[in-house]
């Protein structure tokens, strides 16, 4: 857990307040000695930085699912035909969502997202957890409930896989820690245990 939030910083730039990429920095070192790695970024705001970085690096699968860049920031990256670069193609993958989307298709988008990122057969995948796609939050983005982060939790929680979270956004402080414990606790529930079901 850290702040600022890191996913708006690229290579060669910051933005959006963020001025170290922390996921693409973790990335980075893990696909150094692991190879492969996947990073799924679920903050309200495209992870623009994050798809600079990766854009190219064939090692390195990058999905994001936020609110349309069409009428939201940052306006410029997260369409759905952003898909990667010469030496990457089709290892990016962008959802961008509508301003009313809730919490059915938010999971639907990041099932969809999960499953690409786990074909690119990673040894770790990292989250770029943010949790203003609450409807609650002062980022006004989209419309999710927390039961969408439990839901979350408990399909990362379920993968045999190691996976690296890392804080990005989340600006209303009393749903801030009610989805960040909802999540956790789902997360690292034992798959059998009837606190899932």
């Amino acid at each position: 857990m850290c702040r600022p939030s890191g996913h708006h910083a690229g290579r060669d730039f910051g933005g959006g307040a963020t001025y170290l990429n922390n996921s693409a920095i973790a990335a980075r070192a893990l696909s150094a000695t692991l190879g492969r790695i996947s990073l799924i970024d679920i903050d309200v705001h495209h992870g623009n930085g994050t798809q600079d970085i990766f854009w190219e690096d064939p090692l390195v699968f990058f999905a994001s699912l936020h609110r349309s860049p069409a009428d939201y920031y940052p306006h410029l990256t997260g369409f759905s035909d952003e898909t990667g670069g010469r030496s990457a193609p089709r290892l990016t993958l962008n959802q961008p969502l509508s301003a009313e989307t809730g919490d059915a298709a938010y999971i639907a988008a990041f099932n969809t997202c999960l499953e690409a990122a786990l074909y690119h057969g990673p040894e770790v995948l990292i989250i770029s957890l943010g949790f203003d796609p609450l409807a609650s939050d002062p980022a006004r983005g989209l419309q999710l409930t927390v039961e969408a982060f439990r839901k979350i939790g408990e399909t990362l929680g379920r993968l045999d896989l190691p996976v690296l979270l890392i804080q990005e956004g989340g600006y209303d402080l009393m749903s801030l820690e009610k989805a960040a414990t909802t999540f956790l606790l789902a997360l690292s529930q034992p798959p059998n245990d009837p606190a899932c079901s």
